[in-house]
């Protein structure tokens, strides 16, 4: 197959909404997360009528041509979508243009996040499991557009493999109680702070492996105090080998995104989240909560105390691993194998039209005043 990847804000938008998508988001829950948790309820509520005028029009709106001109010189079969950007985008599209090709787009986080009520276009709409049916569709989808495959993240955290086998492959220390913790691969400094947490509660028969992807200033940071300390530290950077760190350890400790969780959940590995998180990945940690599924914790004396609960009783770990075992989906399986179950996209009758982008905003608009009506 050809396959293309476009980062649709980098390419067709203005070099400020790709910073704020990107630079501007982690700044955001780096150091005003308080603002972020008010504005993302604010979009929250917003009655799904008003999709049309939402906050994130503008934003979408800006990549119309570049999506449409881009369709219409590679012709595919198949469009996947794992942002809302481009998904509101092509609903907007479709508003006035019929296209061949079938149209996928995924959510990442175990709630109904702000602005998915403006990708309604799209074809099929992938969410974490059947939990969130009811949402969607309260949100205008049809039942017919979701496939409740659950979040995709890479087939190789779908295997459950040996820790024992893990550690000898890390040349880590088979004995010590591991911790590993994970905070994603952005320049948010939660990590370093999740780790001088815990580093307060372990001791000699504790090891703590740290995975900071990008993030160099905190991997440096604990490169200067891991020679001090009285346990022992794997300072790791970025790494391919995820998961194989997530089979050697006992417990993860980390926050609750939405991707990091979905990989813990498929290898079945229980966590430990902070309870300071903001926006969706507060509705993650509730979620997961209600399922039972994970434990978290409000400061150092309360991870030290789950921790230790969770050394001593056996029968948490199983419930633990039960509970997971419930809400785990092999996504990214069953996501491509029904990708690639569609028809190839019939092009003889797409005709491609010029103004496209004041077109759509004329039809966006009268979308908007006929479900206000309503």
């Amino acid at each position: 197959m050809e396959i293309e990847i476009v980062d649709v804000l980098k390419t067709y938008s203005t070099k400020l909404n790709s910073w704020i998508a990107d630079r501007g988001y982690s700044l955001a829950m780096q150091y005003s997360p308080n603002t972020y948790n008010y504005f993302f309820d604010i979009f929250r509520k917003k009655p799904s009528v008003k999709r049309y005028n939402c906050a994130a029009q503008p934003v979408s709106m800006s990549i119309v041509d570049g999506i449409y001109n881009k369709l219409c010189e590679f012709q595919p079969d198949i469009v996947y979508c794992t942002h809302f950007y481009p998904a509101i985008a092509l609903t907007n599209l479709k508003l006035i243009y019929e296209f061949p090709f079938k149209t996928f787009v995924t959510t990442l986080d175990y709630v109904v996040s702000t602005f998915w009520e403006a990708a309604v276009g799209t074809d099929y709409l992938c969410i974490p499991n059947e939990d969130f049916i009811n949402d969607y569709i309260n949100k205008g989808f049809q039942r017919e557009q979701l496939l409740p495959y659950g979040i995709p993240v890479g087939e190789n955290f779908f295997s459950v493999n040996s820790q024992k086998e893990a550690k000898k492959n890390l040349e880590i220390d088979q004995k010590k109680f591991t911790a590993l913790v994970i905070f994603g691969g952005g320049q948010w400094n939660g990590g370093f702070k999740i780790f001088k947490t815990l580093s307060k509660v372990a001791n000699e028969d504790t090891q703590i492996i740290v995975i900071n992807g990008k993030n160099k200033k905190d991997f440096d940071k604990i490169e200067k105090i891991k020679h001090f300390s009285p346990f022992k530290i794997i300072n790791v950077g970025f790494t391919d080998n995820v998961d194989l760190y997530i089979d050697a350890c006992d417990v993860v400790i980390s926050k609750a995104g939405g991707l990091v969780t979905t990989e813990c959940i498929n290898k079945l590995k229980p966590m430990i989240i902070t309870e300071k998180v903001y926006g969706q990945e507060r509705h993650n940690l509730r979620y997961l909560q209600s399922k039972n599924a994970v434990l978290s914790f409000k400061n150092k004396k309360d991870l030290k105390n789950k921790i230790n609960y969770l050394q001593r009783n056996q029968n948490l770990q199983v419930s633990l691993t039960k509970n997971l075992k419930s809400i785990r989906k092999n996504a990214i399986i069953n996501l491509c194998k029904f990708m690639l179950s569609q028809p190839i996209a019939d092009y003889t009758k797409f005709i491609p039209k010029e103004n496209v982008k004041k077109e759509v905003n004329i039809a966006r608009k009268s979308a908007h005043k006929s479900l206000i009506k309503k």
